[in-house]
């Protein structure tokens, strides 16, 4: 992937993770001023849900999004399971190459044979 197209995929991703990660920021500022306001594991997975199913929308395959945010593909499935996204038709994988998307009919997991 060539310097230019590296830019215009890093530009995607800001724009289309920009919320969850501002709300993640926001979270973090609070919590160093106060405890108390630290996030529950399950707020924890829906944030990362949400995540998951933007940067899916937004086209990336789920084995890049498995190693941007350092979780295993199969977590990015049930995630996508539980979010049902909008999966676009072709995907960005990590070698940079434009796939077509791999899904079961709901937009999530694995299409099989």
């Amino acid at each position: 992937m060539d310097k230019a197209a590296e830019e215009a995929l890093a530009d995607l991703c800001r724009q289309a993770l920009a919320p969850e990660l501002n709300a993640l920021e926001r979270r973090v500022e609070a919590l160093e001023q106060s405890p108390s306001l630290a996030f529950s594991q399950a707020e924890a997975i829906a944030t990362r849900r949400r995540v998951v199913k933007r940067a899916r929308e937004a086209g990336l395959s789920v084995e890049r999004i498995s190693r941007s945010f350092g979780i295993a593909t199969t977590t990015v499935w049930r995630d996508l399971d539980e979010v049902q996204p909008r999966v676009p038709p072709r995907t960005l994988g990590v070698d940079g190459r434009s796939y077509p998307s791999r899904h079961n009919g709901n937009g999530a997991g694995p299409a099989t044979s």
